[in-house]
């Protein structure tokens, strides 16, 4: 992995983000990669919360409201196990 320095715009403050980072999708973003309604999409993850292809969960916002986000290769992992493979491109 390769680190990219910048520099905050507030206080000049120098940080590191190591480059590449894998893509986040919303749950709506990601139900329709899958594809399945949110709602179903919500409930399946809650039901394979242990599931060990499954990263740690992620989200985005405030604590009062906040959204779960999927990395690529979670999208990849749902898809897999919920798309049959006759319909899954090869």
């Amino acid at each position: 992995m390769e680190a990219t320095v910048s520099f905050c715009p507030d206080c000049g403050k120098a940080f590191e983000i190591e480059l590449p980072v894998e893509p986040l999708w919303s749950l709506a973003s990601a139900a329709l990669l899958v594809p399945m309604k949110p709602a179903t999409l919500k409930r399946w993850l809650s039901k394979h919360r242990e599931d060990p292809g499954l990263g740690p969960a992620q989200y985005m916002g405030s604590w009062g409201r906040r959204y779960r986000m999927l990395t690529a290769s979670d999208v990849k992992y749902i898809r897999s196990k919920v798309v049959s493979p006759h319909w899954r491109r090869p």
